[in-house]
């Protein structure tokens, strides 16, 4: 009755009301309001869904991208934010930006020459960094450099404080977001231990603690859920597991259920007792991927929904299905693929030319190293190809044990752009997971996404701190597409910038003026970064007939032929290139894997043969075979096999392979 009651007054919640107030606010007539100026007796869950959705709407957005060069540039765009306009800034890259760029679609992409380096003194960054959270929210005239005092003149509480360091890369997104939502920075220093690591007890309590001590210092209320501060953003890298044994064992549970580890977001954000108070999210990695998660969260629109789901209709898997997310997406105006009963054939036809899409659910079976899909098994390597970025609950026991690891489920989604992702640390049992429509029921309430996939406080055995982790900004949202629209703010003249829709017609020109591998990839690359797939193709083509299709243009051309379909030109382009990465060949199989049934030229058979993936070769091999075999006979089948066995990770691998072998004798 809670969500619908919530979801009931957030549909009459116009986005033209989105305003956060400059100055004094009005004073209660009657009693003291809550923070977000809301009546005692309303919900939490509808302050959360209200504040953020206030915030997200208050500051118009520019249909405009920069790009810069590094990171001094990158804060010196960010620090001309302010409460009238913002854009997205984003480094400079033949992946992120142009995925971002895809889907953002602005009117216009301009870039930046380099300001120079950072200051030298980490204590110069931070003073930095502060004055650009404040030049975002501060008040016309005001002189505040820091966001403390920002919020401060504003009469502002903010809902979320952001953890980072500037020994790490990771606070290139805090600043963003810290900007972005309106919250306080705190800085979370010292060495915490790696991504694919695990915590022990002890400094895992140290950590929450000092967590604690951080949001405690804004000075605003945050120890209880519906007070002032109620998120926790961490930019920066901290093991993704730890020991945490707090709560009480879920009932009719072995005691050994608590000796596993626990995911560091649902620790983060309780006290030391396991009593929660807020809810966390971790935006890890380097410069280019976390500004990527920032940008992405905070601007792009979400109105694509792609669901797979492979659990029957029966017994406790009943409750996990997405049927009824595809329903009550649809009936608010998201566009739905919903993928029913999902086998690995459908799933490789699906994806041969990658995904696209804004959000996406998947329920699976397996472990870090395979999902099953019914009775069909598939590596990491069958993780799609992500067109556009994706934020993804993934119900999969052990997807992110080691998120670190692309040759892991969970990493490999992330290395594919998921720039946030739920998924599990440990073996959660199916319950521990929140119902996917739950999940949906809450985002359409405008709960953002590091609550809404939480067990809240009394709502059963696994609201403890347990196994699912939250990578991204907790604060994203995915309320229905109506009721994200945004204010438009105005795109700027570009002075002293490139305008890259300007430098790509030119470098074109000079291309076909003076063919050569170099010109031609310069200007494949600058449609690509456009999101101009079709014209980078016709290019690629064109270079090709000149005969300058060497390794540079081929390595430009290679993503937009493989979006499009061009097989034969992915082909050729894929053989021209010097390097050859693990991304080139997930998209060399997820295009032509599954033209090796089709008889024929034996082009594709060699090419893929010569590019297997070996750390898990049994799902190309079984692929591969009969083609292999049609084309080079038996001998050469065995042979193959025998070869890859060697270098196989693991022995689940080798022994599939052995049965393959088997059929070929």
């Amino acid at each position: 009755m809670l969500l619908r009651a919530l979801l009931i007054t957030l549909l009459f919640l116009s986005p033209g009301v989105m305003a956060v107030q400059d100055g004094e606010q009005p004073k209660p007539e009657e009693s003291e309001r809550l923070p977000g100026g809301f009546r005692g007796g309303v919900e939490w869950p509808t302050r959360i869904a209200m504040r953020t959705a206030l915030i997200r709407g208050a500051f118009p957005i520019s249909s405009q991208v920069v790009l810069v060069p590094d990171a001094a540039t990158y804060l010196d765009e960010l620090a001309k934010w302010t409460k009238e306009n913002r854009w997205p800034v984003l480094l400079e890259d033949d992946f992120y930006a142009p995925m971002f760029i895809r889907a953002y679609q602005p009117e216009v992409i301009y870039r930046r020459d380099s300001v120079g380096n950072l200051p030298a003194e980490h204590e110069d960054r931070k003073a930095m960094i502060e004055e650009v959270i404040a030049r975002a929210w501060r008040l016309d005239a005001s002189e505040a450099t820091t966001s403390t005092e920002a919020f401060s003149e504003r009469k502002f509480i903010p809902v979320g404080v952001v953890l980072t360091s500037t020994h790490d890369p990771g606070w290139t997104a805090a600043v963003a977001l810290a900007a972005a939502h309106g919250q306080y920075i705190r800085w979370l220093d010292g060495d915490w231990g790696e991504l694919n690591e695990t915590l022990d007890a002890t400094r895992t309590l140290e950590l929450v603690k000092e967590t604690n001590r951080l949001v405690a210092s804004t000075g605003q209320t945050w120890d209880s859920i519906g007070d002032g501060i109620e998120f926790v953003t961490i930019c920066r890298t901290l093991p993704a597991r730890c020991h945490f044994n707090a709560g009480q064992l879920p009932e009719g549970m072995p005691s050994q259920i608590l000796e596993g580890t626990r995911a560091m977001t649902d620790c983060i954000g309780r006290m030391t007792d396991g009593s929660r108070w807020g809810f966390a999210g971790m935006i890890p990695g380097g410069q280019r991927a976390s500004i990527f998660a920032a940008m992405s969260s905070y601007f792009l629109p979400r109105t694509k929904v792609w669901l797979a789901n492979t659990y029957p209709d029966e017994d406790q898997w009943a409750a996990y299905r997405l049927d009824e997310t595809a329903r009550l997406d649809a009936g608010f105006q998201f566009t739905v693929e919903n993928l029913e009963m999902l086998s690995l054939p459908e799933l490789r036809a699906v994806s041969a030319t990658g995904i696209t899409t804004d959000l996406a659910m998947m329920t699976s079976k397996g472990n870090a190293d395979f999902f099953d899909l019914g009775s069909d098994r598939a590596s990491p390597f069958e993780v799609p190809v992500l067109n556009t970025p994706t934020a993804l609950y993934l119900l999969h026991s052990w997807s992110m044990k080691t998120p670190g690891d692309q040759q892991s489920v969970g990493g490999r989604w992330m290395r594919n752009g998921a720039y946030a992702m739920v998924g599990s640390s440990h073996e959660p049992l199916l319950r521990g997971f929140v119902p996917p429509t739950v999940v949906t029921t809450r985002l359409l309430a405008g709960i953002p996404l590091g609550a809404a996939v939480r067990y809240w406080p009394g709502e059963g055995p696994f609201s403890i701190p347990w196994r699912i982790n939250v990578f991204g900004d907790p604060i994203l949202r995915g309320a229905p597409p109506a009721r994200m629209l945004r204010q438009i703010g105005p795109i700027g003249d570009g002075a002293g910038m490139t305008d890259i829709a300007e430098a790509a017609v030119k470098a074109a020109e000079r291309a076909i003026e003076t063919p050569g591998d170099e010109a031609y990839a310069e200007a494949i690359r600058l449609q690509v970064l456009m999101g101009s797939d079709l014209v980078a193709v016709d290019l690629w083509n064109r270079a090709a007939g000149d005969g300058a299709d060497g390794p540079a243009s081929a390595r430009a051309a290679l993503g937009s032929l493989f979006r499009e379909g061009k097989a034969m030109g992915f082909a050729a382009a894929f053989e021209r290139l010097d390097r050859r990465t693990s991304m080139d060949r997930d998209m060399l199989w997820s295009l032509l894997g599954d033209r090796l049934t089709q008889p024929g030229d034996p082009v594709f058979v060699d090419l893929l043969d010569q590019n297997i993936r070996t750390a898990f070769p049994s799902g190309d091999m079984q692929r591969l075979a009969p083609a292999l075999q049609r084309v080079h006979g038996t001998a050469h089948v065995r042979q193959r096999i025998g070869e890859l066995k060697g270098g196989a990770s693991n022995r689940r691998e080798q022994k599939a392979l052995d049965e393959l072998s088997e059929r070929y004798r």
